[in-house]
């Protein structure tokens, strides 16, 4: 059972540069590229958030009371990699997994850990297996699929052109996605259970 997650590391980059936010926002100066960068890196963020997934590369903790069988389901698809599997011993410190006692699945979603060998963790400590783990479509923007990343712009759009919570009495709120949005964004919603 999932116990916590953490992001240890965020993407390196966004899925859409300032040059590409600008030219979708039709905006030639550049008194704004800290804002529009700021909204680029926000929109991606509320865009995984909707999704549930990782986009650009990230690197993730997960720690599990228990395996689910002999598997741990791992969060924020699609999964890149594993770095480590670790387990709490009988003094409650963490030792690191041998790679031969698990199998990795990178092609479902979520990416799933397939335990040969079950480590000889004890469950009576705080988070006894923990899992670091990348999870993204690549670590470019190139990687990311096209309905993303022109979510990520309309988002970008929307956000620029709503600067505020309440918009001529009509209460149109920035942090609810547009409709264009979620449809963009829908067939990518992964709902983690």
């Amino acid at each position: 059972m999932l116990l916590a997650l953490n992001r240890t590391t965020d993407a390196a980059s966004e899925p859409i540069t300032t040059a590409q936010a600008k030219t979708h926002l039709r905006v030639t100066h550049s008194d704004d590229d800290t804002y529009i960068d700021a909204l680029v890196s926000a929109a991606r963020i509320n865009a995984e958030h909707y999704c549930d997934r990782s986009f650009i590369n990230q690197t993730w903790v997960a720690t599990f009371s228990l395996t689910e069988g002999e598997r741990l389901r791992l969060p924020k698809p699609p999964l890149a990699s594993v770095t480590s599997v670790q387990y709490r011993d009988g003094d409650g410190n963490l030792q690191v997994a041998s790679s031969s006692t698990y199998e990795v699945n990178t092609d479902n979603a979520p990416g799933i850990i397939r335990f040969t060998t079950i480590p000889d963790f004890d469950g009576s400590y705080e988070n006894p297996l923990r899992v670091t783990y990348v999870a993204g479509y690549g670590s470019s923007a190139t990687d990311v699929p096209a309905a993303i990343v022109h979510a990520i712009k309309l988002l970008v759009g929307h956000y620029y052109r709503h600067r505020s919570e309440v918009v001529n009495m009509l209460e149109i709120k920035p942090e609810n996605i547009p409709n264009g949005v979620k449809s963009l964004l829908t067939p990518y919603r992964f709902f983690y259970s």
